[in-house]
Formats: C-alpha cells, structure tokens, sequence
C-alpha cells in the first residue's frame, strides 16, 4: 500500500485489477486529498489479474468519481501469439468491444493490443497500442511471424537493438581428453584452446546453455564447452587466431557478419526469445547507443 500511495501523491496512472484494489485507492485518494488515475483491467480469458465484466460494470457505477478518475480500460489477449488460429482472441476481442459502452468517455483511453495483436490486427489497436517483445527488434512467435507474412506481401524488418557484450577473462591450453568445468560434462577430442568469460546463470545466461550455446570472438563463433557456471563460461576458442585477455566476446548481437540473439538462444535452452531477454541481470550496465 505504500507503494500504491506514492503512485498516487506522485500523479502516475495506476491499474486497477480487482474491487479491493479500487477500494484501497479510494481510501489513499481521501488521505491525500488528490484524485487517483486508473486504467481498469478487465478480465477477457487470460485469468490472470483482472475484473469480472460484470464486477467491472458494477465497479463502474460504486465508484465514487471524486476520488478516482478512469483514465483507461484495457484487457490482454491469452492466445494470439503462439497460435495461428485467432479464434479465442477474436471470443476476447468480442468480450472486451462489448463493455466500451459502458465506458463512453472521449477520454477513457481504450487498449488491448499487444505485440502480436499490433502486428496482425488492426482493429485491436484502438487509442493505444501495447508494443512489448516488438519494441526490442523480436517477433513474438514463430506463428505470429508466419501468419504476418500470409497477411502482408511486404514484410516489416524488425532488428534486435539488444547487444550483450563481456570481455576474455583468461586463455588456457588443454590437452586432449581434459574435461571443462563441473560435473566434467565436457573432454577435449585434441589440443584445445579456451576462453574463459565472466558471465554465468547469476547473470542470467542459462545453465541448459551449458555445451548447446555459442559466443561470438573476433568476429567467428566459439562453442561454449562445459556447464556455466555462477558467473562463468567457458568456450572453444581453437579456431580463432590471435584471442587474448580483454578481447570483446559478444553473447547476444552481431560481429563480422555472424549474430546470436534471443531467438536461437531460447531454441537451445528449450524456451522463448521473452525469458532470455527479461532474465538479463538488471545490475548489468545499460549503455545507450
């Protein structure tokens, strides 16, 4: 709740998912003597946070207006990105048009629109669009990118912005048949040159990368041998010439005409291009570009 009061003292937009929440916002706007701004979110099939349509009518008409001013009315759509088949979206879609009336105001901002939906459907996209995942470069699925190119003769070109950069920690000679890392889950066929980057699980580079993933040094790609580590990697370097300590390694982006991004990262651990980029430790540093 105090956080909630500081949304409200400061001026933000909040969300109101529930009947308890528009109640507790109620009580803050009275302490404060200033008007909460809302965004309702209505529940359409996701079954995550969100009102009932007809909790959301009836919330409508208890509100008291003094206290709490909507600014916005939204839902989010449950299944328009892995699927092909737009039907239950449609259902959602439906459900949600069903209850602007109620929310007639010119200046209740109406969205739904997500990635996916701003990309396909452009009755979704209604006075704002909700572009996440997109906004970064990705395609939300594999199905979405299929089913825009069926849609569209000439295709949008979406470029990750998202580079992810470490340096060469160390560079160490194995012999043949020396095993890399713990649980010894990686032995040399022959003499063997490795880096070893300061970059593991903490960081948020996944443990089922371990011997699937590649990194980027000096332009050519190096497969990663052994588990990561806490916040450690290592990678086959035997094929690249002249790599040294404090050489740039590129874990995400491009170099000399090779890339690795989120997508083949996600294939190789088993999950979605979403996961790899969220889970990036927010105390790496950020560097606008």
């Amino acid at each position: 709740m105090d956080e909630l009061e500081a949304l409200v003292a400061m001026g933000f937009e909040t969300v109101v998912p529930s009947e308890e929440h528009a109640l507790a916002l109620q009580r803050i706007a009275t302490k404060l003597k200033r008007k909460a701004l809302v965004h309702l979110k209505i529940e359409t099939g996701t079954h995550r946070l969100g009102l009932d349509p007809d909790k959301a009518v009836a919330l409508l008409k208890s509100l008291d207006r003094r206290k709490l001013e909507i600014r916005g009315v939204y839902s989010h759509f449950a299944n328009i990105e892995d699927t092909t088949d737009p039907a239950f979206a449609q259902r959602q879609l439906a459900l949600y048009r069903s209850l602007l009336p109620r929310f007639a105001a010119a200046s209740v901002c109406r969205h739904f629109s997500s990635s996916a939906a701003s990309l396909l459907f452009p009755e979704t996209h209604f006075d704002m669009a909700r572009v996440g995942i997109s906004a970064y470069g990705y395609w939300p699925s594999r199905q979405t990118h299929a089913l825009y190119l069926e849609k569209n003769k000439a295709g949008i070109d979406l470029r990750p912005v998202l580079s992810w950069h470490a340096k060469v920690a160390q560079v160490k000679q194995l012999k043949k048949g020396e095993a890399i890392g713990y649980g010894l889950t990686y032995k040399t066929f022959a003499r063997t040159r490795i880096i070893v980057v300061p970059v593991g699980y903490y960081d948020g580079y996944d443990r089922k990368l371990s011997n699937a993933s590649q990194v980027l040094v000096n332009g050519a790609k190096a497969p990663v041998r052994g588990r990561i580590c806490m916040n450690m990697l290592m990678a086959d370097v035997s094929h690249i010439r002249d790599v040294k300590i404090g050489d740039p390694v590129t874990l995400l982006g491009g170099e000399g005409g090779e890339r690795i991004d989120a997508d083949m990262l996600a294939e190789w651990c088993g999950t979605i291009n979403y996961e790899v980029l969220a889970r990036i430790n927010p105390l790496i540093p950020r560097i606008v570009v």
